[in-house]
């Protein structure tokens, strides 16, 4: 229940949004307030989620991005939340993504209110083919207990009266239906002007970031555009980030991860082709977004870090679909994210 103490200041956030986020993001107008409670280094999902949730506590956040919000990693991620697909370590790290998933929904509402944007949040369910009968129990997502709301199997005539885009060549398929996805972009957009409607401070193009660290541990950071204090660093900038957490003295071994794909748009006489459910596969995603647009992936590249979409991969990418039903309307997406 909201009291009406909360709605009067969701109502005074909204009324001053427009005028909070139409000010320059530039570093004219920082200088003079380079002290912080919390620096938080890097401007994708990570760094602007925890951004948003630092100031939703109350906490004076300054976030620090080398680029644009969202141009990163985040910019070519595939939007999927896969608590109950993914293949985990540990049952600790699944009952982290299942948590994870949980706020995500809790935050929907607050983000939209607060950001003014839609961030393709959407909940059909994936699907996980199996391809032969041997390979029925050799699914190793099962890394906690799975429930009969979390997971369903189809046999072969369940899976094409479900999804009839699928293929007939399959023994069946296990649907997780409280899976769910949305655009990466607009998520990572929506928390960081969120965060900002809740008095975070946000500086883009700020390079060569440094951390401060003397005999009391790090006291902050040395950048492009002057040196800021704060009582509190922390570190979401990806594959750059093994580099500041070394000058802390902590290892932190990181491997670029370069995962490719392709955006597509399906023809109107596509009819029940076109997939309406997310296929999570071992060797191929299927994601079909919320702007119409259906995100194909099926390359992961370990130590790649060529930062353009390779022939090789987008081949890989449309080869596992039946041929002759797609009409391509997009340019291809591409990223590098830390493992």
């Amino acid at each position: 229940m909201v009291n009406d103490g909360a709605r009067v200041r969701r109502r005074s956030i909204n009324r001053d949004l427009r005028k909070t986020l139409s000010r320059s993001r530039t570093n004219a107008g920082i200088h003079g307030k380079l002290h912080a409670e919390t620096i938080v280094i890097g401007g994708g999902v990570i760094g602007c989620a925890i951004a948003y949730e630092l100031a939703a506590r109350g906490q004076d956040v300054l976030l620090l991005e080398r680029a644009r919000i969202a141009e990163g990693a985040s910019c070519a991620a595939a939007g999927m939340i896969a608590a109950d697909s993914e293949h985990f370590s540990s049952p600790m790290m699944a009952n982290l993504a299942t948590m994870s998933r949980q706020l995500l929904h809790e935050q929907c509402e607050q983000l939209s209110s607060l950001s003014g944007m839609h961030i393709g949040f959407q909940q059909n369910g994936f699907i996980t083919p199996v391809r032969l009968e041997k390979d029925l129990n050799s699914d190793s997502t099962a890394t906690a207990p799975r429930s009969i709301t979390s997971e369903i199997w189809w046999d072969v005539i369940k899976a094409q009266q479900k999804a009839p885009w699928l293929s007939k060549n399959i023994y069946g398929a296990y649907y997780r239906p409280l899976e769910c996805d949305v655009l990466p972009v607009n998520l990572t957009q929506a928390y960081a002007k969120s965060a900002q409607a809740l008095g975070a401070r946000i500086i883009e193009g700020v390079h060569h970031v440094n951390l401060r660290v003397d005999a009391n541990g790090v006291q902050g950071v040395e950048t492009s555009i002057g040196t800021m204090t704060c009582r509190n660093v922390i570190v979401a900038n990806g594959l750059q980030g093994e580099v500041l957490m070394k000058q802390a003295g902590l290892q932190l071994p990181t491997m670029p991860v370069k995962g490719e794909i392709a955006a597509v748009q399906f023809s109107d006489h596509s009819g029940q082709l076109a997939p309406d459910k997310t296929v999570y596969a071992e060797d191929i995603y299927i994601v079909p977004k919320a702007n119409g647009e259906v995100w194909i992936g099926a390359t992961v590249l370990q130590g790649n870090l060529i930062y353009m979409f390779q022939l090789p991969g987008y081949k890989n990418c449309l080869n596992v679909l039946p041929a002759g039903y797609l009409a391509l309307q997009k340019l291809s997406l591409y990223g590098h994210g830390p493992e």
